[in-house]
């Protein structure tokens, strides 16, 4: 029943995903070509996009999807029957907890309306399988942005207490490895329920409103985007047209893994991904001219990084739903940094290879060849330029420019390059929809948590905090890099933007710091975390790829790592490195 029951939703989310991306395609021609924008249009895709939201999450849930750490259960493995029973009893007190925080039903919040449809939402109800429970959403659309009076004082003790025990339970939570989303939204709810009265309606009315952004249907197309160049053969050729340009030098083929990295990241928008494509390419040809295999995969799992830098970014789209900042602002502070940090990863590599003697391919490149290499992946380096110049010249928002890169992967993935199939078509469809469903949802309860912590004034007191540690504005930055770069090792870049942004932006902001500069900075720091053990999901996604030890590609890292901090170092302290671009072009 339960195979049958994931399967369903699994067809529902595929098709759902599609059909935005043929809506919202339609939408465009229809503005371009008919000059007849369709009215309707954004606020069904909103509304199909909260049903992928929710539904999304419970398929994550199944497929064991959602972000969370492993630490703890991985140092339990093995353990004695009875710590494995109390940690089971322990899992139950929090379900039975959060049933008695949510009132008389179990799971029982009221459903946010969409603002846009004005419908009546007592026949609507969103059912989100949460394990073997529902999370049932039924509510009043008249009570829309009401988050009913204003909050009173604290019931506990002071605000320096309510911030410690948030935090510690957080951490206990995402420490027994609760998903970080449905983690954020139980601290939530367990403080307002002991420390305000406010009521636990708020989480489901910020949850709500919250999704209900059309810019936030960005993250599931570029998503979507990544993986059909991915399957369509596109990384193939970007590693082809690579090696042409630098795989001769002394190190070429480590050069060739950086310089593809860069050319993936324009298109995939995630770590990870990027890792995946290339590495599945780049480390065994590395180890056939005798590089070192732990070189090799750490070299490339330091390159994946980039993939969250230059863009389209899902970190960079997520930080400017949660900090109100321009989406395309932020993807073009990032191409400055991300060509640093790659430029700065081939010059590492020159001086290992040359120490190492690592050679170049052997090969002799000429002209024709870079000319051939390059037509053949010219289809492929256009999507950028199709997402960049059409938001920044005006064709289309951000979203739109995601859907027309989906269109256009398709288009070149069957009809050009002639690799991309339905089936996997359909595989792409359905990891786009898994990595959606674990990272949206995740938006919604952080503005709910956002919401506490205005509340509890704890922005205003961390930066009353660092203030009384140092005035100097360049102290106070190096602190924050620290604490991210920290952050960084445990938590997952996307759940740390989400969690961080509202807590520092405010203290960042007081300090003059543009926030378009500090969503760069913070989104390098937590790159960084992709190659720090213990998280390291780069670290991990190269070893499944390579075959080598975590331990072994971890010793490999560390001078990898120091350059990218060094490009940390330049990218906070030179506004200009982010902000130039911006500034140029606006």
């Amino acid at each position: 029943m339960r195979n049958a029951f994931d399967k369903i939703e699994e067809v529902f989310l595929v098709g759902s995903l599609a059909f935005n991306v043929v809506l919202i395609f339609i939408q465009v021609v229809m503005r371009y070509v008919f000059q007849n924008s369709l009215s309707w249009s954004e606020e069904l895709a909103r509304y199909i996009f909260l049903w992928q939201t929710w539904v999304g999450a419970s398929y994550a849930v199944g497929m064991r999807r959602h972000f969370r750490v492993e630490m703890l259960v991985d140092l339990m493995k093995g353990a004695p029957p009875q710590v494995v029973r109390a940690r089971r009893a322990a899992g139950v007190v929090r379900v039975r907890a959060l049933h008695r925080l949510a009132g008389e039903r179990p799971y029982s919040f009221p459903y946010q309306a969409l603002a846009g449809l004005r419908r009546h939402a007592d026949s609507h109800r969103v059912g989100v399988r949460l394990g073997a429970d529902r999370m049932r959403h039924d509510g009043d659309p008249s009570r829309l942005g009401d988050e009913g009076p204003a909050p009173r004082p604290a019931k506990g003790s002071g605000l320096l207490m309510e911030t410690l025990l948030l935090f510690a339970l957080l951490i206990v939570l995402i420490a027994t490895s609760i998903p970080i989303g449905i983690a954020l939204g139980l601290a939530t709810a367990i403080m307002l329920h002991f420390t305000t009265n406010v009521s636990l309606i708020m989480i489901a009315q910020k949850s709500f409103s919250s999704l209900d952004s059309f810019p936030l249907l960005a993250i599931p197309f570029f998503i979507l985007a990544g993986a059909l160049m991915s399957y369509g053969g596109i990384s193939r050729r970007l590693v082809a047209l690579a090696e042409s340009l630098v795989g001769f030098i002394i190190g070429g083929l480590a050069m060739v893994t950086v310089l593809a990295c860069m050319f993936f990241a324009a298109i995939s928008g995630s770590g990870p991904a990027t890792v995946s494509a290339i590495g599945s390419f780049m480390i065994p040809a590395m180890k056939e001219r005798n590089y070192d295999g732990g070189f090799a995969s750490a070299l490339t799992a330091a390159a994946g990084t980039i993939g969250v830098i230059i863009p389209p970014s899902i970190p960079f789209v997520l930080y400017s739903i949660v900090s109100g900042t321009s989406v395309g602002d932020l993807f073009l502070a990032g191409v400055v940094p991300g060509v640093i940090i790659g430029v700065l990863l081939m010059l590492n590599c020159y001086v290992i290879a040359r120490k190492k003697g690592y050679l170049g391919d052997g090969k002799v490149h000429t002209l024709a060849d870079a000319g051939k290499t390059f037509r053949e992946a010219v289809w492929a380096l256009l999507v950028p330029v199709i997402i960049l110049g059409g938001i920044y010249g005006g064709v289309f928002t951000p979203t739109e420019a995601a859907v027309v890169a989906v269109v256009y992967s398709v288009f070149i993935g069957i009809f050009v390059y002639k690799e991309l199939t339905f089936a996997s078509l359909y595989e792409a469809l359905k990891d786009a929809v898994l990595v959606n469903g674990a990272t949206s949802f995740m938006v919604g309860f952080s503005m709910a948590f956002a919401a506490y912590l205005a509340m509890a004034q704890i922005p205003a007191k961390l930066g009353a905090w660092l203030a009384g540690v140092s005035t100097d504005t360049i102290v106070i930055m190096l602190l924050l890099n620290f604490i991210l770069l920290v952050i960084g090792c445990f938590v997952d870049n996307i759940a740390a933007v989400i969690i961080l942004t509202p807590i520092l932006l405010p203290v960042v902001t007081r300090l003059g710091i543009d926030p378009v500069q500090f969503g760069v900075i913070i989104t390098v720091n937590l790159a960084i975390g992709f190659v720090t053990p213990p998280y390291g999901i780069n670290l991990f996604v190269a070893s499944a790829v390579s075959g080598e030890s975590i331990e072994k590609i971890s010793k490999n890292i560390m001078p990898f790592v120091l350059s990218m901090g060094f490009a940390l170092l330049l990218i906070t302290f030179i506004p200009s490195l982010s902000l130039g671009l911006v500034h140029l072009l606006r």
